[in-house]
């Protein structure tokens, strides 16, 4: 009912003014109470929509911090040289962890392709890794990389000394001996000659 019909019964004397009086407040309390409630609605929309911004704007800031951290670690990783990771590789190496002086020598050699000694030092992890576990495929990588190694630098005795022992230790001695005499050849003055010449003895026996 509006407030125009209520006077007008007034007017007519349908109902009497005090009725009438009673209607109008009504009227009113009803019209506040719905002014209020849209108040209300608008305002719990209001806190609704800053809610969710707020949780998008946490959502946005933590990937940014994610992301960060990431380029952050990829650059450090990045600027290190390949020398810094033989030498991280070396360290895995002499603490027993094989895989991951694996996986330093790996990332070295990604950044320095042509280093003879990355290769060897590839190969003696992977020896040690055969040795722990006695994978055939360790084996495999180790004989590669002793063999890059010395396709990369040919007069290099260190990996013409661990190739030539790989070679023996697992009956290729004859083969084994080639590489041996070369490692002598190159390094006339090796430190363990003695041992060397023995072992070329027996494989030519």
């Amino acid at each position: 009912m509006r407030e125009e019909q209520i006077r007008r019964m007034v007017s007519e004397g349908k109902i009497s003014p005090q009725e009438g009086e009673r209607l109008l407040e009504a009227l009113k309390r009803s019209r506040s109470g719905e002014a209020d409630r849209e108040i209300a609605r608008r305002a719990g929309k209001k806190k609704g929509g800053r809610r969710r911004l707020y949780i998008a704007l946490a959502v946005i800031v933590s990937l940014l911090v994610v992301i960060g951290l990431v380029l952050l670690l990829f650059t450090l990783r990045e600027s290190e040289t390949a020398g810094d990771l033989f030498k991280k590789g070396e360290q895995a190496f002499a603490e027993g962890e094989y895989e991951k002086a694996i996986d330093r020598y790996q990332t070295g050699l990604e950044k320095e392709p042509s280093s003879s000694t990355g290769w060897n030092l590839l190969g003696m992890a992977y020896r040690f890794l055969y040795n722990q576990t006695g994978s055939t495929e360790y084996r495999r990588e180790e004989v590669e990389a002793f063999t890059k190694a010395i396709e990369l630098d040919p007069n290099n005795p260190v990996p013409l000394v661990n190739l030539g022992a790989t070679l023996f230790y697992q009956g290729d001695k004859k083969e084994a001996a080639v590489y041996l005499e070369r490692a002598l050849e190159a390094y006339p003055d090796h430190p363990d000659r003695v041992g060397i010449e023995e072992m070329i003895r027996q494989a030519l026996q």
